[in-house]
């Protein structure tokens, strides 16, 4: 009569516990997948970018490109 309320088996606990790690660790692992994915849009702040100005800016503030250049490719982008 022991065995049908799981005393009889003995590991019954213990396998069940081990399942619901899994579907944890699975969930967790789902996640951060999910969620480094969704980041790659964004930018150190959180915030969405506007990649093209955003990079524009950085090329400016590296000294990549001249002051003239910076403003004449700004217009054009915020022109599109």
């Amino acid at each position: 009569m022991w065995h049908m309320f799981g005393y009889g088996y003995g590991y019954s606990w213990l396998w069940m516990l081990g399942m619901n790690l899994l579907w944890i660790a699975a969930v967790v692992v789902i996640t951060v997948i999910v969620l480094r994915l969704a980041g790659k849009n964004r930018g150190q702040g959180g915030e969405y970018r506007n990649s093209s100005l955003d990079i524009l800016q950085e090329r400016y503030a590296r000294g990549e490109i001249s002051e003239e250049e910076y403003i004449s490719k700004k217009k054009i982008l915020r022109q599109e």
